[in-house]
This record gives structure tokens, sequence and C-alpha cells, in this order.
């Protein structure tokens, strides 16, 4: 019998997910309770109770930071393992039942490091996020569906009915959307840009094709390095026959100016 530990995001890595998780928790009062969470706890009990009842466990936490550091996510938007962390985690099973030792970090006595970032510094974060086959957009949080066009390949990033993206506005920026609309969206639909508590706008979405929405915060006071902005829309649509997902539109490129 083997126990596989598999984390949560923000132990692993600092990324878009883990930082919108935590601005939401400091938001609600909770920054203190935030700071004193020891990362590591869960695998080290874990690991201890398995100990004590002779069972084998491998931990993914030390291997899929490594993966991290390198400068790769192990996540979806959905905070669900990837096709490279769900490989790292079969990688590690297979050796396990070869008899191996090929991933020593994953043993339950290998030391423990600290989460892994992702993100790089504010001050050097981009202004403008260009997402058309970009595989792995680093700002994008919650609610965004890849889509591949059948035609061309070509990869296309879509927002749900919701969905979240990190950019470093300061007071003074302008937060531009663009994107696009298929002949098969549901119209009219209306998108909100908001970042809560600060600024909102909503435009009317009416017919298909290209978009821009533009949102000017103003002199509002925007704290943290780095500053969740929230699309909604009032419609969706499935992107193909047999897709199932429902996307509210397809963005091509996010802006500050």
């Amino acid at each position: 019998m083997l126990v596989l530990v598999v984390p949560a995001c923000r132990p692993v890595e600092v990324s878009a997910l883990s930082y919108r998780l935590d601005l939401e928790i400091e938001k609600r009062g909770g920054g203190e309770q935030l700071a004193m969470l020891d990362p590591n706890l869960p695998e080290r009990r874990i690991a201890d109770l398995c100990r004590k009842s002779g069972i084998d466990v491998r931990l993914l936490l030390e291997p899929l930071r490594t993966v991290a550091r390198g400068g790769k996510t192990n996540y979806v938007s959905n905070a669900h393992l990837n096709g490279r962390g769900s490989s790292l985690a079969g990688a590690i099973v297979a050796d396990w039942v070869a008899g191996g030792d090929e991933f020593p970090s994953a043993r339950s006595e290998a030391p423990l490091s600290s989460p892994a970032r992702l993100l790089p510094p504010a001050e050097s974060a981009p202004r403008r996020l260009d997402l058309a086959d970009v595989p792995e957009p680093l700002f994008l949080g919650e609610g965004w569906l890849p889509f591949v066009e059948a035609e061309t390949g070509r990869l296309e990033w879509g927002s749900s009915r919701e969905s979240v993206l990190l950019m470093p506005v300061r007071s003074g920026d302008r937060v531009s959307v663009a994107g696009w609309l298929p002949p098969r969206a549901g119209l009219p639909s209306t998108l909100t840009i908001e970042i809560r508590g600060v600024a909102r706008v909503q435009r009317e979405l009416e017919t298909p094709g290209a978009f821009q929405v533009d949102l000017e915060p103003g002199d509002a006071e925007l704290a943290g390095d780095f500053i969740p902005i929230f699309l909604t829309f009032s419609r969706t649509f499935s992107a193909a026959d047999g897709d199932r997902r429902a996307f509210g539109a397809f963005i091509q490129r996010v802006e500050l100016y």
C-alpha cells in the first residue's frame, strides 16, 4: 500500500491562484492567521502517521516545488493538477512500484523547503498581457478556459462567465480589455470589468467580432503588489460543438496605460 500526498496549490507555488486567495483572506481580516500558517504542516503530520502505521508514503510537495522553481506551474486555474503535475505524480508512483529511488525528495524523511514563487516582482511585471498562443499565462487566476481552434491550431484563452486576473495596477492607470465574440455567442451580453471596492464599468456587447472595454480606477488608492481584475459576462456560449464549457468571450489582450 502506498499513500501519495497531493498538496493544494498554495503550499507549492506563489501564483495568480494563490495570490488571489491570499488577497481575499486578508480583505476579510484573516491576514494575521494567514501569516501563521505552516505550509509544510499537513505533510509532516501525514508522514508521521504513516511511519507509525508502517505504511509507505510519498509526498508530492517538494518535487512539485522543484518544477515550480523552474518557472512552470503544476496547476490549472481551478487548482487541480495540470498534465505536468499529474505526470510527475504518476512517475513517482511508478518508481515506487518498481522499487526504485528516483525521487528522494518525495520520501517522508526528505527536508521540506518553502513555496516557490512563479510571479515576478510587481515592478518588473508586464503591463500588457497578450494571451494568444501563450500556453500558461502566469497572471490568470480562476475562470479561464483554453481553446484550440481546429482549423489553425491556434491557442485562445476565454473567460468563463466569471474570471479573474492579476495586474500591477497603480493610481492613474487605465485598464483596457480587448477580445472577441464568435457568431455563435449569445448576444447581447453585458461585460462587467471590476476592481472590487474601487471601480467598475459595464458595456453591452451587441454584435459578434472584436471589442475593447476600458476601466479607469482614477486616483483611488490601490493596495498590494498585484491587483485582481474581475471579468463577468451576463451570457455564455459553447465554443464548439461538443464543448460543454461555458465561455463568456475570448480575451486577446489586457493592458495598462
